[in-house]
């Protein structure tokens, strides 16, 4: 009877232990899974703070950049409107010059008027300016010198520019020299550089009348014409 006892208690404890067990595992498993849960409830709403953060700051520096650029865009917009009513208004005027000939042909003629009127008022100029330089007289404390230094520097600009001195001669304030060209052609394309560049000793004015002769193929001679008044009063120095 007592070991029925012992073995009914014994068998019971048994029971008590493996009850006990498994009722901690299923209350750690529990645990685990909560912790789990909280973990991944917290990682979601990191990444969801992060992402908001970051989208913010996206948008936060979209308007900025907007806002940096509000002129430019409106220069832009500006430039490209009246980039197209101008090109708008010259379509329209190209429909009424093909709509009328006469009108588009006469347009044609007028362009050479213009260019004449221009050719003019150089010609003048270059008249006024000879004509100044006929009226003057020989200054000898100042003309043999600057002579010397005309010749001098158009001979160093002969070759290169494919002329050659005829004469030259100065006298109060200003300078004459005739150059010839092989052809009216090679006038028209260096005669402008002879006026442009720089002449040693001589920081003046230049102008060079170059008329269209009736035979552009015939040897061509040119006046260079200096107005050396300025250097003469002081207000600019020579070039050397």
């Amino acid at each position: 009877m007592r070991k029925n006892i012992f073995a009914y208690f014994q068998l019971s404890f048994l029971n008590t232990v493996i009850i006990t067990l498994l009722i901690t595992l299923i209350l750690l498993f529990i645990y685990f899974i909560s912790i789990k849960k909280n973990s991944y409830g917290e990682s979601s709403l990191y990444s969801s703070n992060t992402e908001s953060k970051y989208d913010s700051s996206k948008i936060d520096r979209l308007i900025l950049a907007i806002s940096e650029n509000k002129n430019t865009i409106k220069d832009t917009e500006k430039s490209n409107a009246e980039l197209i009513k101008s090109i708008s208004a010259r379509l329209d005027h190209m429909d009424k010059l093909l709509a009328n000939p006469v009108q588009a042909e006469e347009v044609v003629l007028d362009e050479p008027e213009e260019e004449e009127n221009v050719n003019g008022d150089l010609n003048d100029f270059i008249q006024k300016e000879n004509e100044s330089y006929q009226a003057e007289m020989i200054d000898f404390s100042w003309a043999p010198k600057a002579e010397s230094d005309l010749e001098f520097g158009l001979s160093e600009l002969a070759s290169r520019l494919h002329f050659d001195l005829v004469n030259s001669e100065c006298r109060t304030t200003r300078c004459n020299a005739t150059v010839d060209f092989e052809n009216y052609e090679l006038a028209a394309k260096y005669g402008a550089r002879l006026a442009e560049i720089p002449l040693r000793g001589l920081n003046c004015a230049k102008s060079i009348g170059m008329p269209i002769p009736g035979d552009t193929s015939a040897r061509y001679q040119a006046n260079l014409i200096l107005d050396c008044s300025q250097q003469i009063e002081g207000k600019v120095q020579p070039i050397y």
